[in-house]
């Protein structure tokens, strides 16, 4: 084989490697970690025995969503899958405080999308003993 010939086989088989590693199949940008932007909580005074809504909404990551809500012991840990579009969670829970005073709790929001992507959110709240 001439000299040239060898040249120009391993010039092309170069780039041929390089247009199918590139351009085969769907390319795919890396996964963002998503990015929580805000935790809502309850306008209200919050009192044990009382059932309210929180709230997280965030930005960035890749669907679906796995969002856990841990309440610190105020009320009972959450896990919600949200779905494809969804970059919001609601979480319905009913609060808890058995001692005579106030009680202040740290909660945690976890968002984690498909690929393990995670991003947290501590609040804190507190809640009332009952009436």
């Amino acid at each position: 084989m001439s000299r040239w010939l060898l040249v120009a086989l391993t010039s092309a088989l170069v780039v041929a490697t390089a247009c199918a590693s590139t351009h085969a199949g769907y390319y795919e940008a890396p996964a963002r970690l998503p990015k929580i932007t805000k935790v809502i909580m309850p306008d209200v005074p919050l009192v044990h025995g009382q059932q309210v809504d929180f709230a997280v909404d965030w930005t960035e990551g890749r669907d679906p969503f796995m969002v856990t809500w841990s309440f610190g012991g105020g009320a009972s840990t959450q896990e919600v899958v949200a779905g494809a579009l969804e970059r919001t969670n609601d979480v319905s829970v009913m609060l808890q405080n058995e001692t005579a005073a106030p009680m202040q709790y740290t909660g945690l929001v976890s968002v984690m999308d498909y690929a393990g992507k995670e991003a947290r959110e501590n609040f804190t709240y507190t809640v009332q003993p009952s009436l």
